[in-house]
């Protein structure tokens, strides 16, 4: 879960903090704050704020680190994220508008080769709605400290906190790969089994066949 509140140093399984880290979620910069990355969550309190933002690991379903427009940390959350007066929908609405503004104003000698474009390009509805949905529920944030040379030490602290909280969904398909072979492991026993009860079948009825041919052999002697 998303808790935005206060947040302070946790007082446990802390494993690395910085201060003038600068926090940006989706389009818009939230500004500079402490990061505090410990073993349960990793957060952020903002300078300028009272509320500051803690993310439980699960919440965090990919991170790594990004060049753009520095070189940074990216991580992407599996949650549409709402931080209230902050990050929500008319703050992402106004941040939508201002960028789109500024495209606008870089295309706009090319406004009639977008319209007959536009009417030569057939678009699949359904298939942009589903990728619209998709996109709702996830949101990607971005933390940069001031010193590039720390991206690294963040990356690994976020990478071995992670670690000890693997996906639910990871563990089941461990399971069940490992009762896969185990079930393969049994058959291939069956198998082996059953090839050589079949072998003994077949030698035991060769040895009734000799003996039958034996007698017959007997019989025409005498």
């Amino acid at each position: 879960m998303a808790l935005i509140a206060q947040v302070s140093p946790p007082e446990n399984g802390l494993i690395y903090t910085a201060n003038n880290a600068k926090l940006k979620i989706g389009e818009k910069v939230i500004g500079k704050g402490a990061l505090y990355i410990s073993q349960n969550s990793l957060a952020w309190q903002a300078e300028n704020m009272n509320e500051g933002i803690s993310l439980v690991w699960k919440l965090i379903s990919v991170h790594g680190i990004s060049s753009n427009p520095s070189k940074c940390i990216y991580f992407m959350l599996d949650h549409n994220l709402e931080w209230r007066g902050v990050y929500d929908k008319v703050t992402r609405a106004s941040s939508n508008i201002n960028r789109n503004g500024n495209i606008d104003e870089v295309l706009d000698g090319h406004q009639e080769a977008q319209i007959v474009n536009a009417c030569n390009v057939d678009i699949d509805e359904g298939n942009a709605s589903d990728e619209e949905d998709e996109n709702e529920n996830l949101t990607e944030c971005w933390i940069t400290p001031d010193d590039a040379n720390t991206v690294e030490i963040i990356f690994q602290a976020m990478s071995e906190c992670q670690a000890l909280h693997p996906d639910s969904a990871d563990s089941i398909s461990e399971e069940s790969d490992f009762m896969d072979d185990e079930d393969n492991l049994e058959n291939g026993i069956g198998s082996v089994r059953n090839n050589e009860r079949n072998g003994i079948e077949d030698a035991q009825g060769g040895i009734r066949n000799l003996n039958l041919n034996d007698e017959r052999f007997a019989d025409a002697d005498e």
